[in-house]
């Protein structure tokens, strides 16, 4: 977990970055993610440029001093703060879209120590050695990649709590459709399939879908689901259905 803000307030005010302090925070944040060599970062290949995903969730659960919650109000920042130069976005998918960041040179400007009246001080990343790069899909010039590291049994650790966090948060939200959802937490089953889900979509993805759930379940001749299970059998289903009625105001972006 990354709780830590690194910002040379100087070198913002000295190099005119026109930024306040929350997107300060969120630029930190973004130059750590993608210059991480952190194994658990899932970049993409696009020419010459990588990006690498931000997860929304994610960010507000690392940054609990950001007084505002909602995707909305970041997606807002995010697109002003890429308008200033910092940075370039890509999203990818159709039905469901992840939002990819690829730094740009002058967020190194917040590091700057050039004729500053403070000592120099080295940015800390975090290091971690990359090994062979596994495809996972490709689309067009495109191509989602994963890193994986058996030998490290803590990044391991924290994952699979990570995830059983995860999965109990999926279930969690079913809360709003189905009156029962406290007994889903024990079963099996439903454990699994949230865990399918949270494979295949990632953890944003999925928490998205379900809450999507809210709006397709009120459809007359959608296929409905209230747990987990249902949501992985039906999912096709469901979104052959969004398809057919080609309703893009339904559409999610993550």
């Amino acid at each position: 977990m990354r709780y830590t803000i690194n910002i040379n307030q100087l070198a913002v005010i000295n190099n005119n970055l026109d930024i306040d302090f929350e997107e300060a925070v969120i630029l930190d944040y973004i130059y750590w993610l993608c210059k991480s060599e952190n194994t658990k970062m899932v970049r993409i290949k696009d020419g010459e440029d990588e990006y690498t995903w931000f997860d929304y969730g994610y960010f507000l659960r690392q940054n609990p001093m950001i007084k505002w919650k909602s995707k909305a109000s970041l997606t807002s920042k995010l697109g002003e703060l890429e308008k200033k130069g910092f940075f370039k976005t890509k999203l990818v998918g159709d039905y469901l879209q992840k939002k990819y960041i690829s730094v740009l040179s002058k967020i190194e400007l917040m590091y700057s120590d050039k004729d500053l009246p403070i000592q120099k001080t080295k940015r800390v990343v975090q290091k971690t050695k990359r090994t062979p790069i596994q495809k996972t899909k490709q689309d067009n010039n495109t191509t989602i990649y994963n890193n994986t590291n058996d030998n490290s049994s803590s990044v391991l650790k924290d994952a699979e709590t990570e995830l059983n966090k995860q999965i109990n948060d999926i279930i969690y939200t079913f809360k709003n459709i189905n009156p029962n959802y406290k007994s889903l937490f024990v079963m099996k089953a439903q454990k699994e399939a949230a865990k399918w889900l949270i494979d295949k979509y990632g953890y944003e993805k999925a928490k998205d879908l379900v809450e999507f759930l809210e709006t397709s379940n009120k459809e007359e001749f959608c296929p409905k689901a209230t747990t987990p299970y249902a949501l992985q059998v039906k999912l096709g289903d469901i979104s052959a259905y969004w398809g057919s009625k080609n309703n893009k105001s339904k559409s999610i972006s993550i």
